[in-house]
């Protein structure tokens, strides 16, 4: 019997293994679109199983490849993800300087910290903007 999906989806996992031991990362946190490269045997020119974050999203990813995906160290929310590690270098900093107000060109622990403290006021700025401009019946 032909399983076509099937064989794609251990082909993926191949991948998003080889993948992981590849970069040494200990999630596998590939970006959208990467691709295998063609010398790899088995799996060059696939797109690790990762790209199937939109199947998991959507709710329709067997429990099975969830399962196996969870295994690999699946980082299914990659703005999450970003979120806790910037989270957890601005609570490092904080902790050692009794304060989180970086200058923009601050590096910890090799984190862009003063970038990412902008970045998350000027969100939290816009989110209250957002917010306002709702209450008064200005934004849908």
């Amino acid at each position: 019997m032909i399983d076509p999906e099937g064989a794609y989806w251990r082909r993926g996992i191949e991948a998003a293994a080889r993948w992981r031991r590849e970069t040494g990362s200990a999630e596998l946190r590939v970006p959208y679109t990467y691709v295998t490269p063609e010398d790899w045997p088995a799996v060059g020119g696939h797109p690790p199983a990762s790209l199937h974050r939109r199947y998991y999203v959507a709710g329709t990813l067997e429990a099975s490849r969830v399962s196996e995906m969870d295994n690999l160290g699946m980082v299914w929310s990659v703005q999450a993800s970003a979120w806790d590690a910037g989270l957890a270098v601005a609570r490092s900093y904080a902790d050692e300087h009794g304060h989180l107000l970086p200058a923009a060109s601050v590096v910890w622990d090799d984190f862009p910290l003063g970038v990412w403290a902008k970045n998350q006021r000027a969100a939290a700025r816009k989110a209250a903007e957002n917010a306002e401009r709702r209450e008064a019946g200005r934004l849908e």
